[in-house]
């Protein structure tokens, strides 16, 4: 829990539980949401969202793009529709341009 009186700001002592976690083998694969460490800490939501930041920033853990924070090597594969199209886009030369470029509306549709 959150000592209000301590020197260590809230983000911080966030940071420093859910890193014990990691290192402890307690916490694996996905993260709490930001809501949920705020609602159980006792935070507010940006507080819960900056010691996510010190954690990520620290390479503990990984941002995926609509699913979420997840402790690094514990990350969802990717399916393997998912890996075809990517390979294709390389194949075709469509990296680093917008999907909506002509080379790559095959292979996003």
């Amino acid at each position: 829990m959150i000592d209000p009186d301590s020197a260590v700001p809230p983000y911080e002592q966030v940071a420093v539980m859910l890193r014990d976690e990691i290192a402890e083998g307690r916490l694996t694969g996905r993260v709490p949401s930001v809501h949920t460490i705020a609602e159980h800490q006792g935070v507010s939501h940006r507080t819960a969202a900056r010691a996510l930041s010190i954690l990520k920033g620290e390479g503990m853990i990984v941002s995926v793009p609509g699913q979420g924070h997840y402790v690094r090597g514990h990350e969802p594969q990717p399916d393997l529709p998912d890996l075809a199209r990517a390979a294709g886009r390389a194949a075709a030369g469509c990296v680093g341009l917008p999907r909506t470029a002509a080379c790559c509306v095959g292979w996003w549709l």
